[in-house]
């Protein structure tokens, strides 16, 4: 896996695990194997020691899916969700740094970080309406006709990618001699199921700007700077 962080090494990050969560890591190496440390984790999570309920839940769900095998649609493959068993690897010295990304050690010590602070205030109903109000909704009738344009413009772009698709196995292929219409009308009618959205979706930065369309000034170039 490509490693994206530059500033930290997998040793740093060891470093943070071991000095900022030291009892993360002591109950890794109380466990002689993942299913003791996701039970162990799951208690600990009950315990006094946790400060920030929503953290704790999102760690909770971690270990929920932890081992589940999952069909991941964008690439039309099983996956094996291991989260928490990677961590307990890695805390355990079980792991080489080339298996891994750094990003991911990162993340997850930032997740478990949270435990122990108090959630920022949540905005009440009367804050977030006034904060909708600064841009038009949904239901403005030039952002509908955008959306309507770009949806469009969408499918005609989905169109040439499932023309070349011949996979016998995918299911999003066209009929054999329909024209152009009725090619239309087989997106139209994919258009609401998440599988298609997913089977097609981008997986590569290259082109990403001619699938975007139109974002507000400068959000295009951000868009694409994030794939690359």
């Amino acid at each position: 896996m490509k490693q994206k962080n530059k500033m930290l090494s997998h040793k740093d990050v060891k470093t943070l695990f071991e000095t900022k969560l030291t009892q993360l890591t002591s109950l890794a190496a109380e466990s002689r194997n993942e299913t003791i440390f996701k039970n162990k984790l799951n208690d600990y999570l009950l315990s006094a020691h946790i400060k920030n309920p929503i953290a704790a839940k999102n760690i909770a769900r971690l270990i929920e899916n932890d081992s589940k095998t999952i069909y991941e649609l964008s690439t039309e493959k099983e996956i094996e969700i291991k989260t928490i068993s990677l961590l307990w690897q890695f805390l355990t010295n079980r792991i080489t740094d080339e298996e891994t990304s750094v990003d991911l050690w990162l993340d997850l010590y930032q997740q478990f970080l949270r435990l122990y602070h108090v959630p920022n205030n949540i905005p009440n109903e009367k804050q977030i309406r006034q904060w909708m109000k600064r841009w038009p909704g949904g239901l403005n009738e030039d952002v509908r006709a955008i959306r309507n344009a770009n949806k469009e413009r969408i499918i005609s772009l989905l169109i040439k990618k499932i023309e070349n698709r011949h996979a016998p196995s995918s299911r999003y292929v066209f009929p054999e001699g329909i024209n152009d219409e009725e090619k239309r009308q087989w997106v139209n009618q994919w258009w609401n199921e998440a599988r298609f959205h997913l089977a097609l979706a981008i997986k590569k930065p290259h082109g990403t700007e001619q699938d975007v369309g139109q974002l507000p000034f400068g959000r295009n170039n951000a868009i694409v700077s994030a794939g690359t």
